[in-house]
Formats: C-alpha cells, sequence, structure tokens
C-alpha cells in the first residue's frame, strides 16, 4: 500500500507540471463524460493519503491509492501501461494526460 510519503512524493512531481495548466478535460473513469474544461489547475497536494487537485473553478479532484493505485503521466499520444477499464481518473491537460490507476476513491 503507498504511504503518506509517497503521496506527496508523487504530489511534489505532479505540481510543478500541473499547476496553472489548463485543463482539458477530466474524466472520473475513462468513458465518463469529459469535465472542467477551460479551468486550471490551481494546485497540487498531499493531505495524509490523499492527493489533491486543485482547480479554479473551486472544484478539488481526490484520489487515494488504496493498496493498488498509481499514478501514471502519458503524452497524448503515447500507450498506456494498464488497460484503460483500469482509469479511476484522468487529466488531460495540454500534451498530457495524467492518469490514476485503481484509485480507492
Amino acid at each position: 500500500m503507498p504511504e503518506g510519503d509517497t503521496i506527496h512524493k508523487i504530489a511534489a512531481f505532479m505540481a510543478p507540471r500541473l499547476t496553472d495548466r489548463t485543463v482539458d478535460a477530466v474524466r472520473l473513469g475513462v468513458r465518463a463524460e469529459p469535465r472542467f474544461q477551460g479551468t486550471e489547475v490551481r494546485d497540487v497536494n498531499a493531505r495524509g493519503k490523499h492527493l489533491r487537485i486543485e482547480l479554479s473553478n473551486g472544484k478539488v479532484l481526490r484520489s487515494h491509492l488504496g493498496m493498488h493505485g498509481s499514478w501514471h503521466v502519458y503524452s497524448v499520444d503515447e500507450a498506456w501501461q494498464k488497460p484503460e477499464r483500469q482509469a479511476s481518473l484522468v487529466v488531460a491537460a495540454g500534451d498530457s494526460h495524467w492518469v490514476c490507476f485503481n484509485a480507492k476513491e
């Protein structure tokens, strides 16, 4: 199970790469309707074992990796290392897709 320090490392990696980027789409599950187009990422941080992505519209995307969750980043045309059906959250921003697989919540 990813521990709290792992979540903080992920947030530290994501924050400078995603903060202030415009969101093209957020999908809660890969087949869900896209949401939050045109909002900006204000901050990426960790609280306990939760990763938080704060958006300019006041919404906060939160993930908890549980036993099997992981975050990956891909370029738009890059094949994912895991099946799409395992994607819990997808944040598309510019030339990258940030994908959380198998999140607990």
